[in-house]
């Protein structure tokens, strides 16, 4: 039946389908690309200020961890 190099392939009906519908779909992602720029969002400086103490407290300590205390320390001197 199959063999371990079917799942590493996709099947012939499933790559011809895909790239009859390939332009189709590219150009809906773009329409949605151009319409998601126009939507924005304003991040108030409370929000910002939210967000930096929380990546601080929470993803800094394991940084330092991954990378060493010496070298993050000389990384984030300057923005701490």
């Amino acid at each position: 039946m199959g063999t371990a190099s079917s799942f590493r392939r996709p099947p012939v009906k499933w790559r011809k389908q895909r790239w009859a519908v390939a332009e189709q779909d590219e150009k809906a992602n773009e329409k949605t690309t151009e319409r998601c720029r126009h939507q924005g969002y304003q991040v108030q400086e409370q929000e910002l200020q939210k967000m930096a103490d929380k990546s601080r407290k929470v993803g800094w300590p394991t940084i330092k961890r991954d990378i060493g205390a010496e070298f993050f320390d000389q990384v984030t001197a300057d923005i701490k």
